[in-house]
């Protein structure tokens, strides 16, 4: 069976994995959508977005975006 998730971010739930599209519509509208698309991909081209590799298929663990989320809304350097 196949999880879907909500982009709402005030959903109760959340796939523990996302693709980076998905990842990214989430992050913009936590944070006000002020992150790029292309930012968003450099990030997890460089690490700086913990993700992982399945074949060609990459995914965001939803833990690991969230980390992102907190760092975004804090003001941390990103």
């Amino acid at each position: 069976a196949r999880t879907t998730g909500s982009l709402d971010p005030h959903a109760s739930h959340v796939p523990a994995s996302l693709s980076p599209t998905r990842a990214w519509k989430l992050l913009c509208a936590r944070t006000g959508g002020s992150i790029a698309r292309v930012t968003f991909y450099r990030w997890v081209r460089n690490g700086k977005v913990f993700s992982i590799r399945l074949g060609e298929r990459i995914f965001i663990p939803a833990a690991a975006l969230e980390d992102v989320i907190r760092q975004c809304l804090s003001g941390e350097k990103f």
